[in-house]
């Protein structure tokens, strides 16, 4: 399996999970009429998604696409891929940040959906990419 194969994927669908929640926070904020200020996706937060895609995309390749985990289809290897990396790297360092801060719980569950979702969106494009290939 290529490694960049990997690294695209995971920075590709990175970006794409964050442009995902932009436009759902958008629509969200248009509907409850509230200032456009807690959803907003900066410059620098995109691109550590993106590095974070990319970090992902290498991680499940050093793993061998979680080959150890059998008689599953490849989106449960994907799911199970992200949510360990999510529970295991971003989950105790938004908690951490959001206590340091002193940051809103409301706050803190949007980081922490956006970052769950990127590690799942991610997880299970680099499946469908180690499925492809095999």
């Amino acid at each position: 399996m290529e490694l960049s194969y990997f690294l695209f994927v995971g920075g590709l669908s990175a970006l794409v999970s964050t442009l995902g929640h932009t436009v759902a926070w958008a629509g969200a904020e248009l509907l409850t009429r509230r200032e456009p200020k807690e959803g907003q996706v900066g410059l620098i937060e995109a691109l550590m998604h993106l590095v974070s895609g990319l970090g992902l995309g290498f991680i499940y390749w050093l793993s061998w696409g979680f080959a150890a985990i059998v008689a599953v289809p490849w989106w449960a290897r994907g799911f199970t891929f992200g949510f360990l990396c999510w529970a295991l790297l971003a989950a105790p360092v938004l908690t951490a940040c959001v206590a340091s801060r002193g940051a809103s719980a409301r706050i803190g569950r949007l980081h922490a959906l956006r970052w769950a979702s990127t590690c799942l969106i991610v997880g299970v494009a680099c499946a469908w990419t180690w499925e492809r290939a095999a």
